[in-house]
């Protein structure tokens, strides 16, 4: 683990899929979501027994996880999909440092 999360390609039936899972280190609570409403498209279901989210960004990636869980599973499109993953991260860290107690706007060394 990197110090925020540890990322894993995902095994699944397509062999051209770009999913990726990421497990980080804290869990995913409400300030973290309120961080992805401002990046995309959340949809919340919170009346099921394991609440979850989705998320849509604008460059096509799908992200979808468990509220208060720590991890998240995300699918890049396949165009672009280096500049798609380095964007991701680079939110996933500066959410990750907020929801830590950071303001998020740390400088992250890549």
């Amino acid at each position: 683990m990197n110090g925020t999360f540890e990322c894993k390609k995902a095994e699944n039936c397509f062999s051209e899929s770009q999913t990726y899972e990421y497990r980080l280190a804290c869990s995913m609570g409400e300030r973290f979501l309120n961080g992805l409403v401002e990046a995309g498209v959340l949809t919340c279901r919170r009346q099921i027994r394991h609440p979850f989210f989705t998320l849509d960004l604008p460059d096509h990636t799908h992200v979808k996880g468990v509220i208060g869980d720590e991890l998240v599973k995300t699918s890049f499109p396949s165009e672009d999909f280096g500049a798609c993953k380095a964007r991701f991260e680079k939110l996933l860290e500066r959410l990750i440092l907020a929801e830590r107690g950071g303001d998020g706007g740390e400088q992250v060394e890549g």
